[in-house]
């Protein structure tokens, strides 16, 4: 695997600096002090993904380029990493580092703390180290991969024959599941083999936002109880590293096949939706307190925002991510309504699963029961 200076330059961009930058405007949303770094980058990723869906959809219905979309991405990425970079700047200029961002400090903890977090960091560069030693493409990858081939090599996003070069519309199944175009974009902007993007690169930084996510819900999980969260992060990591022992143990192999459409939802869209659950219960719960009552309600706000932006996002890897993350949605919202007596959630939320409602408005429109 060789990787040049620029094309290095180009995973930085797009997998930190953009990530990074465009998540202090969602996370400056839910939060207005104390962000952790985990949490802007989460909240880049998935903005990151929903503006891809819009692109690749407005690329595929006017029978676009590949190069039209990678311009539309950098053009959008590029201005909203600008606004981000400016709201840090305000934010860093009014108040002090230690205020704007949750810097965790090593020196109130114990020993034993230390050493478990050294025992995940272990087990996390083993389990990065055997995903992308063991990456093995199987029959299930076949058609992610022929179709993204075919726009890299027709550089056309969707709907044209091969035999012609003609557009022949906007194919259902190219709408459906858009995560091989989004795969093509970052191999034509990274200028790196397509194997490369999709066997190295995505594996990596598919489990690092997965542990960033379980990061944070052992955050509040824990808040009170601080020392049993590097246990936590141990046995997740445990869990992940050795439950995929066998054919009968790997469900959506997040340890062999972490670039699949399926690993993405278990991995990333389930636990985030959890994620946000347990952030809006934690606000619903001071929501009523004089102090932190205008701040609860605009984390409130915030995190139904983040809802939609998440359902924009798992529309990139097919309906079935979609209608999952969804579904898993609308049964914790309707739980958090039951258990605060806040049935006003649920009307809240059903803006935020719009996106899913589209699709699935969208799949019956088109006779189309594909899914990913």
């Amino acid at each position: 695997m060789n990787i040049t200076p620029d094309a290095a330059a180009s995973v930085i961009v797009w997998f930190i600096v953009f990530p990074f930058l465009a998540g202090i405007i969602p996370s400056m949303i839910i939060r207005r002090e104390k962000r952790s770094g985990q949490e802007v980058c989460l909240c880049g990723f998935f903005l990151m993904f929903a503006v891809f869906e819009v692109w690749a959809l407005i690329a595929m219905a006017g029978g676009k380029s590949l190069s039209f979309l990678c311009t539309g991405m950098m053009i959008s990425m590029s201005l909203i990493s600008i606004a981000g970079a400016v709201m840090l700047a305000f934010g860093l200029g009014t108040r002090s580092a230690g205020v704007f961002f949750n810097i965790p400090s090593l020196k109130e903890t114990g020993l034993t703390d230390n050493l478990m977090r050294l025992s995940f960091v272990i087990l996390l560069g083993l389990q990065l180290y055997m995903t992308v030693v063991s990456a093995a493409p199987g029959k299930e990858d076949a058609a992610t991969v022929e179709k993204a081939l075919t726009v890299l090599y027709t550089g056309r996003c969707s709907g044209y024959d091969a035999s012609t070069g003609l557009y022949t519309g906007m194919a259902t199944e190219d709408v459906l599941f858009t995560y091989p175009l989004f795969a093509a974009m970052l191999s034509s902007v990274s200028a790196l083999p397509y194997e490369t993007v999709m066997y190295v690169i995505m594996p990596i930084f598919i489990l690092i936002l997965m542990y960033m996510i379980l990061d944070k819900t052992g955050d509040i999980l824990f808040a009170d109880e601080r020392p049993k969260k590097p246990v936590f992060m141990v046995i997740m990591a445990l869990i992940f590293l050795f439950g995929g022992y066998s054919e009968y143990t790997r469900e959506f192999h997040l340890l062999t096949a972490p670039w699949r459409a399926t690993s993405i939802a278990a991995g990333l869209m389930l636990p985030c939706v959890l994620l946000i659950m347990l952030e809006l219960s934690q606000a619903i719960e001071t929501e009523g307190t004089d102090d932190e009552d205008n701040g609860s309600r605009a984390k409130i706000s915030g995190l139904y925002i983040m809802l939609f932006i998440l359902n924009m996002a798992a529309l990139v890897f097919g309906s079935g991510s979609a209608f999952t993350t969804a579904a898993a949605e609308g049964l914790l919202i309707f739980v958090v309504a039951v258990r605060y007596r806040k049935p006003s959630g649920l009307f809240l939320w059903i803006p935020a699963a719009l996106p899913a409602v589209l699709e699935g408005i969208y799949m019956i429109a088109g006779g189309a029961l594909w899914q990913r």
